[in-house]
């Protein structure tokens, strides 16, 4: 596999809402529409970006697990406030098969 940083929107996200992504129960990850999430996912003329991987990081640094998805992709709407959406319009980002599940933790603390 192959996956470079330009077809890849790489978002980090909290071991709950990780391991519910990993399991298959949450089909979509959620953003805020705020500036910082505007300028990943749209493009200067408003289009939404294509991206053909996400890859989910709980936490930060090389050691912490991740996971990577085909990436459906991006709409803005109402997300399901039970997986972690916000209870306004944001950013949902449609996850297709999972690719990659990397969990170098073993032995430490989440």
């Amino acid at each position: 596999m192959n996956i470079t940083d330009n077809e890849t929107l790489r978002l980090p996200i909290k071991g709950k809402w990780f391991d519910k992504c990993v399991s298959g129960e949450k089909p979509e990850e959620y953003r805020e529409i705020k500036p910082h999430y505007n300028s990943r996912l749209k493009n200067k003329d408003g289009t939404f970006k294509k991206f053909k991987y996400v890859e989910l990081i709980n936490g930060y640094g090389n050691r912490c697990p991740r996971a990577v998805f085909e990436c459906l992709g991006i709409s803005e709407g109402l997300g399901d406030t039970k997986l972690g959406a916000p209870f306004v319009y944001c950013y949902i980002i449609s996850l297709g098969k999972m690719i990659n599940h990397i969990k170098p933790w073993k032995n430490e603390k989440r």
